[in-house]
């Protein structure tokens, strides 16, 4: 089944969905605990969430500016043919270092036994990311959680570069390839590519 979905944090009536409700949904935490079915999970986030992606999905949440995405998810299957977890991860991380190697992310792989399916399972996992990268200041000296989703610092009037501390103080620029609806058709090809390769090689 080839099965991949690039989704934001809006529902189909428009509303936001709060981002740090869906981290609970996809690690299978409070309220959604009962569902199961995780049986993975990972993350790369700054220091300052202490490896928590509920901090760091909360501050997004709340400081991200109005009308903007505090995330993105996507969502692929997972191959049947493949059984553990080290073999999914290898289609993960491949993806992964192709296309969010510059982003904090959180990726939770779920197992679940279609209800019709007469007992197959479906392997598939969401991966949770922030639009905005990690540039080369974030990569120096990490922004405090306040500053990382403000709006990027600007030239100055006299048209100079803003500094270092400057631009620290103000948020990491987003890239721009996630609002482009022409990208999608790229991240299913590389994503076909990478488990065919995975699937060859296991």
């Amino acid at each position: 089944m080839f099965h991949f979905r690039l989704k934001s944090d809006k529902k189909p009536n428009g509303t936001k969905i709060s981002a740090v409700k869906h981290v609970e949904y996809i690690n299978r935490e409070r309220a959604f605990a009962q569902r199961g079915e995780c049986i993975f999970h990972a993350h790369r986030l700054p220091k300052w969430t202490n490896n928590d992606p509920k901090k760091f999905f909360q501050a997004a949440d709340r400081y991200e500016g109005i009308g903007n995405r505090r995330y993105m998810e996507i969502e692929f299957a997972l191959p049947n043919e493949l059984t553990t977890v080290e073999q999914y991860r290898q289609i993960i991380d491949a993806f992964i270092a192709k296309h969010l190697s510059n982003h904090y992310y959180a990726y939770a792989i779920h197992n679940k036994i279609g209800v019709m399916s007469d007992g197959q399972h479906h392997p598939h996992v969401h991966i949770m990311f922030s639009e905005r990268m990690i540039d080369e200041v974030e990569q120096k000296k990490e922004r405090a959680a306040c500053n990382f989703f403000k709006y990027p610092a600007r030239k100055k009037k006299d048209g100079s570069e803003p500094s270092f501390e400057e631009r620290r103080k103000h948020g990491t620029p987003k890239n721009r390839n996630w609002a482009n609806k022409n990208f999608l058709p790229v991240l299913r090809a590389d994503f076909a590519q990478i488990q065919n390769e995975v699937l060859e090689k296991n």
